[in-house]
């Protein structure tokens, strides 16, 4: 979570802390400072985000905020939120784990894949020099393509919006969703396949694929031709 802190919005930093049994998420905010609504936004995802994960209710057992207070209508909000202690006038914005509830391994977890997928997006994102919405939006795709199916309205959440948001955001800079998603697909796919030399049907289950038929498939609609063909081309090269 802290490491891909930065491809969903530059105003927030996620940093994660252990101490003895306690696991803790430290949020910050950078100049210029985001509202207390982004700060309730953040939280709302990583909550998400934990329980997604997990598949089960993930509860904190304490949450910590700079405010000294909350207006009653918020404070309601929060306190559903979270469902636990909230801790005010505190030095940053903090939400608290007992760790013994985030140890355990997930049984959807791969190793190989979140390692290759983790290399392979910072490599791409330091060969991305677009306009910052697509920019940012792209980063995110990125960071979660290998999961399953990637909508916009992942991205959008991500980036603190709505999707109609997003696409006008996304038509400003001359392009949209479709088209950003079909870029990173597609880099991926060239680099599984060229640099790394896996097999069609890893690179398909890498890229979120159920099988070889539909990535291959894909891969045409991208390329104009097969995994197989375009490896045949690169290898003449």
């Amino acid at each position: 979570m802290a490491h891909f802190s930065a491809l969903i919005t530059d105003r927030l930093s996620f940093e994660t802390v252990l101490d003895q049994n306690v696991f803790s998420v430290i949020i910050r905010g950078h100049s210029p400072a985001p509202t207390n609504e982004s700060i309730q936004i953040a939280t709302a995802i990583i909550l998400k985000m934990c329980k997604l994960t997990a598949n089960k209710e993930i509860a904190p057992i304490k949450a910590h905020t700079i405010n000294d207070s909350f207006p009653s209508k918020d404070l309601s909000f929060i306190k559903k939120l979270v469902n636990c202690e909230i801790a005010f006038n505190a030095d940053c914005y903090q939400i608290d784990f007992n760790n013994e509830e985030l140890v355990k391994p997930l049984l959807s977890h791969c190793p190989e894949m979140t390692n290759e997928l983790d290399k392979t997006m910072i490599k791409q994102l330091n060969s991305y020099h677009s306009t910052p919405y697509s920019s940012k939006a792209i980063k995110i795709i990125l960071s979660i393509i290998g999961s399953g199916t990637v909508r916009q309205q992942q991205v959008a959440n991500a980036m603190l919006m709505t999707p109609k948001k997003l696409q006008r955001k996304l038509a400003k800079e001359q392009t949209n969703f479709s088209s950003l998603l079909q870029q990173a697909r597609e880099k991926l796919a060239k680099t599984y396949l060229q640099d790394h030399q896996y097999s069609v049907k890893k690179t398909g289950f890498l890229l979120g694929y159920m099988d070889e038929t539909s990535f291959t498939k894909a891969f045409k609609g991208w390329t104009g031709e097969t995994p197989t063909d375009f490896l045949h081309h690169a290898t003449e090269l």
